[in-house]
């Protein structure tokens, strides 16, 4: 066999993709001609051993390498199925949601509000006011506005919440543009505007507020970075505002 080919042949191999004697794809050893004759096309199928091994070695490898506290949160949003939600969280991974529909599929799947981050932009009010009912753990407050309205319906909910501040750095990863990173400055919706002192004004808001507590930064430079270097820049670029956040 060429190289080219057995490199092929083990990549497939890692992914539990094969073919059989028909010459049939098959996934977990199962034939997926097999599978599309019991249950019809289009048809989504996943291997629930290889994602349940996939998790459990991501959760504990983070909380093997990393030496302080780590939590990890599986984002509802890559794939809301019940069910595979449910085996993602029997390894011990824990809910980070987007929307309404979202906390309650989390809470109903038996995550506790402890186990639970809000995330995302343009939260709607009924989405603040569960999180807060349910006492989640952190409500990534996504702009200045945002940061008021939670501050608001905590004083009108006489609740109490923990926040952490979505920055935006203006870092583009590579290969991407100002258009498709969440984390670029221009044209982008996404978070507090680090060069334009948008951070420093949330920590004004938040001296004024006594039942929102900071608890830290939130950041998310964009989908499918190739190169680890790039979540490196994006933190260097935080060095100023932690020191800042400290003194204040």
């Amino acid at each position: 066999m060429r190289v080219r080919e057995r490199l092929q042949s083990e990549k497939i191999k890692e992914w539990d993709l094969g073919t059989n004697a028909a010459g049939e794809l098959t996934t977990g050893g199962c034939s997926t001609t097999d599978l599309c004759r019991i249950y019809g096309t289009p048809l989504h199928v996943v291997n629930e051993e290889r994602l349940t091994k996939t998790a459990d070695t991501f959760r504990e490898t983070m909380t093997r390498i990393y030496p302080g506290k780590v939590s990890v949160h599986y984002a509802f949003k890559c794939n809301p199925v019940p069910g595979i939600i449910q085996l993602i969280k029997n390894t011990g991974i824990k809910a980070e949601v987007m929307s309404e529909y979202e906390l309650f599929m989390a809470l109903k799947l038996g995550y506790s509000g402890a186990d639970i981050v809000v995330n995302g932009p343009s939260k709607t009010e009924n989405l603040i006011k569960a999180s807060l009912e349910n006492k989640v753990r952190f409500i990534n407050a996504d702009s200045l506005s945002e940061l008021e309205k939670i501050g608001r319906l905590c004083q009108e909910m006489n609740k109490k919440t923990d926040v952490l501040l979505r920055i935006n750095p203006d870092f583009v990863p590579s290969g991407m543009n100002q258009g498709s990173a969440a984390a670029g400055r221009s044209g982008s919706s996404f978070g507090l505007d680090l060069k334009g002192g948008e951070v420093q004004q949330a920590f004004e808001i938040l001296k004024e507020m006594d039942r929102v507590t900071f608890r830290g930064f939130h950041l998310h430079i964009g989908s499918g970075i190739q190169k680890c270097d790039d979540y490196k820049k994006a933190l260097s670029c935080l060095k100023n505002i932690v020191t800042y956040a400290r003194e204040s």
